[in-house]
């Protein structure tokens, strides 16, 4: 079962890896949609930065640090959601208001910025034999830093079956 697993997770990583890209191929008319609620409240609860994350990102207790879910959709199909929470301290002006009043992507809206990732965390979820599209199969936590190396932003995505392409379900 562990060889099973095993052989699925790296299956699944190139997967993603491939997925990745369907971020610059998406057209205008499939462009991510956001969901915005509110600051910490969101669907299955309140989500607020617990002091590890608060660390990774280097703000103090008292720092405002905003929150928006998105999903990452093309056509119908939702590849991915992800709670974000950033620093609007450390965007510009302009970043802050497109993220603020649009639905562009976090990735797009920052690329000025030339950010790093930093993946910190991947879980493989607990799914049946043969996913369906909206089953949730991994999970990617990870920083985002600017160029200079300062920490931007954390995610913490969830990869859905429909990453997988219409083939493999």
């Amino acid at each position: 079962m562990d060889a099973e697993r095993h052989g699925a997770g790296e299956h699944l990583r190139g997967r993603v890896a491939q997925a990745r890209e369907v971020d610059h191929r998406i057209g205008e008319r499939d462009r991510p949609r956001r969901h915005r609620e509110d600051d910490v409240t969101v669907e299955g609860g309140v989500h607020r930065l617990d002091p590890e994350q608060r660390r990774r990102l280097g703000v103090g207790p008292d720092e405002p640090v905003r929150y928006r879910r998105v999903r990452l959709a093309c056509g119908a199909h939702v590849l991915s959601e992800a709670d974000n929470w950033y620093v609007p301290s450390r965007l510009t002006p302009e970043m802050n208001r497109a993220l603020d009043e649009t639905d562009a992507p976090f990735g797009r809206v920052v690329r000025p910025l030339a950010p790093v990732r930093r993946n910190i965390g991947l879980r493989l979820l607990e799914h049946a034999a043969r996913p369906g599209r909206d089953t949730p199969l991994f999970a990617v936590d990870a920083v985002l830093a600017s160029a200079a190396g300062q920490p931007v932003c954390e995610v913490a995505e969830t990869y859905l079956g429909a990453v997988l392409g219409p083939g493999a379900l």
